[in-house]
């Protein structure tokens, strides 16, 4: 026998022995399904607008805090740069030396701020994930759903299988605000 025939012939048993099976029964089964685009749903959240909103904000306040002390640092080298004649070397190194901690404390708060900040970041995130999550699979439960797929999954469907507005509505409804630290 050729083996291209054989090939088929045992493709052909294969499927006819898995729609003799169960899987069959599953594959008759009428599948409801419904498709959430996550990123649409994220941008119309109150809770997160709102979060976003503080978090510029907070932002903006440790960004003036930086460039002041930087300013002020700068203001200080200057000074000390005149004032180098009048100074016997040894008060030059100290001022030098207090200049540079000063420099490298205000460097590592805003590492530790920066830190901070991505952490407060990542915890929103989370929280925002797990709640759109949660109203995806509320609205689909609603509706008797069997399956709801993120659209970024999905290569194409038809409009109607979208739920995005009612989850986003759903997310709205039971999400009021995000953790803020």
């Amino acid at each position: 026998m050729d083996r291209s025939i054989g090939v088929r012939l045992a493709l052909v048993a294969l499927s006819f022995f898995l729609l003799a099976t169960p899987v069959r029964e599953a594959v008759a089964q009428e599948l409801s399904v419904g498709v959430v685009d996550k990123a649409q749903v994220a941008n119309a959240s109150k809770a997160w607008k709102v979060f976003k909103k503080q978090l510029d904000g907070d932002v903006k306040r440790w960004q003036n805090k930086v460039r002041n002390s930087e300013a002020e640092l700068a203001k200080e080298g200057k000074a000390l740069l005149s004032s180098k004649d009048s100074l016997s070397p040894s008060a030059v190194r100290d001022k030098q030396l207090t200049l540079q901690k000063r420099q490298q404390k205000l460097s590592e708060e805003l590492g530790k701020a920066k830190r901070a900040l991505d952490q407060r970041v990542l915890k929103a995130e989370q929280a925002l994930n797990k709640a759109i999550n949660d109203a995806a699979s509320a609205v689909g439960r609603k509706r008797g759903l069997t399956l709801v797929l993120n659209a970024a999954m999905v290569v194409h469907s038809d409009k109607t299988f979208d739920l995005t507005k009612e989850v986003a509505a759903q997310l709205n409804k039971d999400l009021k605000q995000l953790p803020k630290n």
